[in-house]
């Protein structure tokens, strides 16, 4: 009892079959992407609590405020911010900023260390200078300003020295 396939019957065979290798690869793709989502070691990011980020913070030492535009105007230093930073031990790290990015640095045995930085948008880290040594710091660099950043530590605290300079047209 050797049948053949009507033409009808081939028909629904390649659709069924077409929608079972659809079906799978579909279930392939959740799974994939389920996995990626939990995390591949099975450890998962979660948010921390506004108490968790003010124990974190608290603990990383004091932020320096980034200068406004009218402080940083011509090629003015900056000094060290006072205005809400609590004095930080010695060998803390210190987060400063500037309108050209961000710098974490720390004073050891008197010297000063960079132990991070981030550009800003629109500006890039040059001529870095990352100590330990008397005096640490880096460029943050746009088409339009330059900022640098320098760190001491004669007060065993990292202490910034911040100068602008404007290129070209205003």
């Amino acid at each position: 009892m050797n049948r053949k396939l009507t033409s009808s019957s081939r028909s629904l065979l390649t659709i069924a079959g077409w929608l079972a290798a659809t079906a799978a690869a579909t279930m392939i793709g959740v799974l994939a992407v389920s996995a990626i989502g939990s995390g591949i070691a099975g450890t998962t990011a979660r948010p921390l609590s506004a108490g968790e980020v003010s124990r974190a913070l608290s603990t990383a030492g004091a932020v320096v405020p980034s200068p406004t535009a009218d402080s940083t105007a011509g090629s003015a230093t900056a000094g060290p911010s006072t205005t809400g930073s609590p004095a930080v031990p010695a060998g803390t790290s210190r987060v400063l900023g500037s309108k050209g990015g961000t710098v974490v640095a720390r004073c050891v045995a008197g010297k000063a260390e960079l132990l991070s930085w981030s550009p800003a948008q629109g500006f890039e880290a040059d001529d870095i200078r990352r100590g330990p040594a008397l005096s640490a710091g880096l460029e943050f660099e746009s088409d339009r300003i330059e900022i640098k950043i320098s760190v001491d530590c004669r007060t065993a605290v990292p202490t910034p020295h911040i100068e602008t300079e404007r290129r070209g047209r205003h």
